[in-house]
């Protein structure tokens, strides 16, 4: 028999769901039967996990997906104290016990936008959104404004990022406060910028510098102490300031500067 012949079955059914999450380079599998199951290779633990229903049509772009998993599953952990730097994927499978693991439809697709923990804690709630619904919004590409529109690095700002990087060892880690030996020594202006932990692959901003130390916005999860980090430079997206004094890329300058500040046809000439 089939797959699709156990799935239309009313008695031979025995529908079962496995849970795939892939945060940064790690993936966790996670299964609502009963037994851990081993499906392409990756092994799916048997854990309490469930979900709201998946809405159809029309609504499944604004529909949020709400799955409940145990607090002290690894997954979970992750979102206890500094959330990860990184967007979760998640993918929904479902499979039929009879047929084994050969077949699986997919059944749902996206990404977890926010993690709550009810029942005091006991579990946590993983509220997702479609894929599709990231980019339903109507948002306009470039705003009227005296500010750069482009986003650093990308392709409209032009800007190459290795030219403007600092790999440094981390020598003291003191909750946000991070020291990067020669970073003040480089004479790269990194406020504003990033620090990208590759070994751990997490990202935090950075808001303020003193010499070789950096504040970031959140601690990192995992401490980068003894390891190489990057910094990045940031930009105050101001055409006199660092978009011209910085990197020299006032020609590529996505905003409007010199718009006047009065308006003649509110406040008159």
């Amino acid at each position: 028999m089939t797959y699709d012949t156990y799935e239309s079955s009313v008695e031979g059914s025995r529908p079962v769901e496995i849970y795939k999450v892939l945060l940064g380079l790690q993936e966790f599998f996670f299964t609502s039967g009963e037994d851990d199951l081993t499906v392409d290779g990756d092994v799916y633990e048997a854990t309490e996990i469930k979900r709201s229903d998946i809405a159809m049509g029309k609504q499944t772009r604004a529909k949020v997906l709400t799955v409940e998993i145990a607090a002290g599953t690894t997954l979970a952990q992750r979102y206890v104290g500094p959330p990860p730097g990184q967007r979760a994927t998640i993918s929904i499978f479902r499979l039929q016990r009879t047929h084994g693991t050969g077949d699986k439809a997919l059944i749902y697709s996206g990404t977890i936008k926010a993690v709550t923990f009810p029942k005091n804690g006991q579990f946590a709630n993983m509220q997702c959104q479609t894929l599709e619904a990231s980019t339903n919004r109507a948002v306009p590409r470039y705003t009227y404004m005296g500010m750069c529109n482009h986003l650093l690095y990308s392709t409209a700002c032009g800007v190459t990022q290795a030219s403007f990087q600092h790999v440094g060892l981390v020598s003291l880690v003191d909750n946000n406060l991070i020291t990067i030996n020669g970073l003040s020594a480089s004479g790269l202006d990194v406020k504003g910028g990033y620090l990208d932990d590759s070994t751990n692959t997490e990202k935090r901003q950075i808001l303020a510098v003193s010499g070789d130390i950096v504040t970031v916005l959140l601690p990192f999860e995992n401490d980068p102490t003894g390891t190489s980090i990057t910094a990045y430079a940031g930009c105050d997206r101001v055409v006199t300031s660092d978009c011209t004094t910085v990197f020299s890329n006032e020609e590529r300058f996505g905003g409007c500067a010199f718009v006047p500040n009065r308006n003649p046809f509110t406040a008159g000439l």
